[in-house]
């Protein structure tokens, strides 16, 4: 099992598209630059709580919804039909490659 940000850095170094390609449509903008930052950036949550201004605490928890609400669009729009399998729990997110 891979995690999310895990897959989205190995697919985004092979395949040459820009990290935002990824993300799928209805993430709101919060979301998207939170996402972003951490896995694309590779920014600490300290670093994204300044950015963003907000709380380190405030940030790791945008950063938890928005992870699990990209992998709840993800299976929405049967995008892991073709490349992986998101499993979403109240814990984490994994990927599973098909």
């Amino acid at each position: 099992m891979v995690p999310l940000d895990e897959h989205f850095a190995v697919a985004a170094a092979d395949n040459l598209i820009p990290f935002s390609g990824y993300l799928p449509n209805g993430l709101s903008e919060i979301e998207r630059k939170i996402l972003t930052l951490r896995l694309s950036e590779d920014l600490e949550y300290v670093e994204i709580a300044k950015i963003m201004n907000m709380t380190e605490n405030a940030c790791r928890m945008q950063y938890s919804r928005a992870r699990r609400h990209c992998a709840e669009l993800l299976e929405r729009q049967k995008i892991h039909e073709y490349f992986f399998e998101i499993v979403v729990t109240k814990q984490n997110v994994q990927v599973l490659y098909i």
